[in-house]
């Protein structure tokens, strides 16, 4: 599972860094970081499934996942020109 969900996450990292890069104005740049990163977006559910794995293989991968969430939301704000 642990392998699974860290494929996950480097796909849609890569998936939501070519969205990100791609938004042609703000609008869809907005909309990218709702997907990517907001309450409900992927990154929250792949979040959600973290509580199934060990302990060990949760720290991980939790760090991988916040470390892809740090990384859009620098890509996003630097794209928006903030």
């Amino acid at each position: 599972m642990i392998e699974t969900l860290e494929y996950r996450i480097t796909h849609l990292q890569a998936a939501m860094l070519s969205r990100i890069q791609s938004a042609k104005d703000l609008a869809g740049l907005e909309q990218a970081r709702v997907v990517a990163l907001g309450r409900k977006g992927e990154l929250a559910l792949i979040g959600n499934e973290l509580r199934k794995l060990p302990a060990d293989e949760r720290a991980r991968t939790g760090k991988l996942l916040n470390d892809v969430k740090q990384m859009l939301t620098i890509v996003v704000a630097s794209e928006s020109g903030l």
